[in-house]
């Protein structure tokens, strides 16, 4: 330590390391600020594209109580239980309240898994990689 001191005093030192820090910590506030705005243009960017393009998918809960057990079985039962079939009808007739939209089941199919994550751990990833 001696040796850097040799060479500039500790009262020329201290300027240039608060300069520094300073610096650094004005460019590390700005790109925060910068990235938060962009994650927000960004979600606002997305809302607006789903929205316009869900205006006919939007329909009444009517519908869904409408439907007949026959015809809801007879549509959706591609092995598919019954049971599962009015569990999900619940859930979505639950988020329908909640949210204050009106939501219809149309059709429940199953999927094939294409990927190797399970769904869960899918929406796991989905939620910690989101814009903040």
């Amino acid at each position: 330590m001696d040796f850097f001191f040799k060479y500039m005093p500790v009262e020329e030192c201290l300027p240039i390391i608060l300069v520094g820090f300073s610096i650094v910590f004005l460019i590390l506030l700005f790109l925060v600020i910068f990235f938060a705005l962009l994650g927000k243009i960004v979600t606002a960017f997305n809302k607006g594209g789903k929205d316009g393009g869900n205006d006919k998918k939007k329909t009444d809960t009517k519908s869904v109580a409408s439907t007949s057990s026959s015809n809801t079985s007879s549509t959706m039962s591609d092995g598919i239980s019954d049971e599962v079939i009015a569990v999900i009808a619940a859930a979505v007739a639950a988020m329908s309240a909640a949210d204050g939209k009106k939501y219809a089941v149309r059709s429940i199919k199953r999927t094939s898994r294409t990927n190797e994550r399970p769904v869960w751990a899918m929406a796991g990833l989905h939620e910690n990689t989101a814009a903040f």
